[in-house]
Parts: structure tokens; C-alpha cells; sequence
């Protein structure tokens, strides 16, 4: 495994790993996170941007293409790698402000290569251009609009470092991070403060009903949880968000083959479930 690092103006880039195929694989089974997305060969522009753009807004991350969503790595060859490279190139430059990447190649035993590109925390929020600002939930990504998207991206720009979903502190540092349209100064709009949380709201009651449905299947997935509460896919996502930023869920795995783990503790101070209810959980995960 070689390690580089590289720097641009004041915003350094994390350490960038360029791995071998024995590392590529224990990526692969890792599965996709809010940091890591595998795009396989077949390759759209707008797709790139819009995720790339995800990453900016978000905690930054690593997109692998020529690695499948299923883990195989087909990889690309030829003028495959050309015309890849050429789709990223404009894929950075259709975005609002255009992304600097950085990108390494893995040789594969086959001979062919699977590429990775490194997105760093953007400074200022990142729009495609249909204006849109794209962020991650989860292993997918959710399009809102900028000023709406504002709260989510001074989230992983507090005390100038970049934070995941997780609350673990990522190697790139931002400093002087802003979002596009907030005031200067004492009118800067305030972050996204979670500890005001409300279980008591309409957004409350969802959240709990969504911890709920967790607590007594770990592997429910987000089209079920909407089927079941009769509400929009979209809003499951928020939800679940919500739940992750405030401690109460934990995902553990890839999108489609992890499972969620409830931390009843933090569910329980949030207000989320009741003490007896959040030892019910407890005692029934300890006994799995």
C-alpha cells in the first residue's frame, strides 16, 4: 500500500491511499458507507458529478470506478481508461464551484485498472449545474436545495473539521468554511444543532416510530420503513439521518447486506424511547 499526500492552496487533502488488489478487495467487502461509493464501468457524467458534489458538501470520501455496487471488480481498460478519465475531468468542471480530485489507479491481475478518486471537503457548498446541492445519507444522497442544504454542510464544517454521520473526526481539515448565501459574522446562520431535538414534533414522532420499527428488525430497509409508516422514501432518509446524527442508530455494513444496532442510551436522553422501553431493546439485543 503507498500513501502520497498532496496539498492545494489552504486546504489539505487527507492521506490518499493507493491500494493493492488485496486491499481493493477488503474495501469491497467493507461495502459502500457515506465515505466510499463503487461505480462500475458503465459510466454517466451527471451521475459522477452528483456524487462527487455529495462528497464535497458531506465528509468527503473515495469513489472507485471500475468496482461494482456487488463488489466484483471488472475494472476498465484501453481507451475505457481515456474516456473515463475525460468523463471525470468535466464531471469536476460541470460543478459550481468546480471540484479539484485527486486520483490513483489500482492494477488489477487481469491487467485491467480500477480508479480511485479522492473528493475533499469542499469550502464552499457545491451545486450541479442544474443548482441543485447534493449531500450523503448514508451509503445514497439526497438533492436539496442550497439554502436548505446550508444546515447539513456547516454540520461537517464546525470548529473548522470535517466530521462523518458517525461522529468520527476525518483527516481533512477546512478552514474558513463557508456556506454560499449565509451571512458574515454575527448573521451567519447557526448550525444544525441536534441537542434542540423535539420528540415531541411531527419530525419527533417520526423518528421515534422509525426507531421503533428498527429496534424490532435490524435489517429493515428504508423502502420498508416507508411502506409501513405510509410516508415517502425521502422522508425515511431524513429520519434516519436524524436518528444517526443524534447517537440513537448505528448502521453496521454495506447499504444492502449490514444491519442497524440501536444505542438505547442515547435513545433514551434524546427522549426517543422510554427507560423501559429502550432496556427492553437492550435486553433483546444482548440475547440474539
Amino acid at each position: 500500500m503507498f500513501r502520497k499526500r498532496c496539498g492545494f492552496g489552504r486546504r489539505p487533502w487527507r492521506e490518499f491511499m493507493i491500494l493493492d488488489e488485496a486491499g481493493l478487495a477488503r474495501q469491497a467487502a467493507l461495502g459502500e458507507d457515506s465515505r466510499h461509493r463503487f461505480l462500475g464501468v458503465e459510466l454517466e457524467e451527471r451521475e459522477l458529478a452528483c456524487e462527487m458534489a455529495a462528497l464535497a458538501n458531506s465528509a468527503g470520501g473515495e469513489i472507485f470506478l471500475g468496482l461494482a455496487e456487488d463488489g466484483s471488480m471488472p475494472g476498465l481498460a484501453g481507451a475505457m481508461i481515456a474516456r473515463v478519465n475525460k468523463t471525470l475531468q468535466r464531471a469536476a468542471q460541470s460543478l459550481v464551484p468546480p471540484l479539484v480530485v485527486r486520483t490513483g489507479n489500482i492494477l488489477l491481475a487481469s491487467g485491467r485498472v480500477v480508479i480511485v478518486v479522492e473528493v475533499p471537503v469542499s469550502r464552499k457548498l457545491v451545486l450541479d449545474d442544474a443548482g441543485k446541492a447534493w449531500v450523503k445519507v448514508a451509503a445514497g444522497r439526497v438533492a436539496q436545495a442550497p439554502d436548505e442544504a446550508c444546515g447539513h454542510f456547516q454540520s461537517f464544517q464546525s470548529d473548522g473539521k470535517a466530521s462523518d454521520k458517525a461522529g468520527r473526526e476525518s483527516p481533512l481539515e477546512t478552514k474558513g468554511a463557508s456556506c454560499d448565501g449565509a451571512p458574515e459574522g454575527d448573521e451567519r446562520q447557526e448550525e444544525k444543532n441536534f441537542s434542540s431535538f423535539d420528540p415531541e414534533s411531527f419530525e419527533g414522532r417520526e423518528a421515534r416510530e422509525v426507531y421503533r420499527l428498527i429496534a424490532n428488525d435490524k435489517f429493515v430497509t428504508t423502502l420498508e420503513l416507508a411502506a409501513r409508516m405510509g410516508i415517502s422514501k425521502r422522508t425515511v432518509i431524513k429520519r434516519v439521518a436524524l436518528l444517526k446524527e443524534l447517537g440513537a442508530i448505528v448502521r453496521y455494513g454495506s447499504s444492502r447486506a449490514g444491519h442497524w444496532v440501536c444505542v438505547p442510551e442515547r435513545a433514551c436522553q434524546e427522549g426517543i424511547c422510554a427507560p423501559e422501553a429502550a432496556k427492553a431493546v437492550d435486553d433483546g439485543s444482548k440475547s440474539r
